[in-house]
């Protein structure tokens, strides 16, 4: 959810400014997250929380995740689903990804799903970097299917010379730190 507040209030990009001496906040003018809809994509323990967040923040949370749905199970109180994940991109101001990956994921989300997004959407994938074709989402930024993206994890994310082309203005990057806090790693 931090990625998602650095984005819509572009936090990492007026703190860059204001490092070159740049102190103007009418540059970095962001949006509210109430009444936006969030779909996160995936709906075990983290997709879960997501959604507790964003209704603090008087989203609309929905998800998509198809076994869940298929054990017969329905989300939580005030939170939505679609049974198709054209719809989740389609009728989503931002995509949160937190599918694990198999067979089934690799590759799932292409350029077709960031075509239908609204204008202004905003992408987060902080599950796997396989799970995104990732030059589709390259190609959708030039685009302009989405205004931005966060990426906390990317194919052969270790990889220096592969990284380069992630760093640029659109996206916020950061090296796979989802899960990475004092108590998870070292309790």
């Amino acid at each position: 959810f931090a990625l998602i507040l650095a984005l819509v209030r572009h936090i990492v990009l007026a703190y860059k400014a204001i490092k070159d001496g740049i102190w103007d906040r009418n540059l970095f003018v962001g949006n509210e997250l109430r009444g936006k809809t969030l779909t996160v994509l995936g709906y075990g323990r983290i997709g879960k929380m997501v959604c507790e967040y964003a209704k603090a923040f008087k989203m609309f949370p929905m998800f998509y995740d198809p076994p869940f749905l298929a054990k017969g199970r329905k989300g939580e109180k005030e939170v939505g689903f679609y049974t198709k994940i054209d719809d989740a991109f389609r009728y989503s101001d931002i995509v949160s990804c937190h599918l694990p990956l198999n067979e089934k994921t690799e590759g799932l989300i292409t350029l077709e799903h960031f075509a239908r997004m609204k204008p202004k959407a905003l992408f987060i994938n902080t599950a796997r970097g396989e799970i995104i074709r990732n030059d589709d989402l390259l190609l959708a930024l030039n685009e302009g299917y989405l205004e931005s993206a966060a990426l906390d994890v990317l194919p052969d994310e270790l990889n220096p010379e592969r990284r380069k082309k992630y760093i640029r203005g659109d996206i916020l990057l950061t090296p796979h730190l989802g899960g990475c806090t004092t108590e998870s790693m070292f309790a």
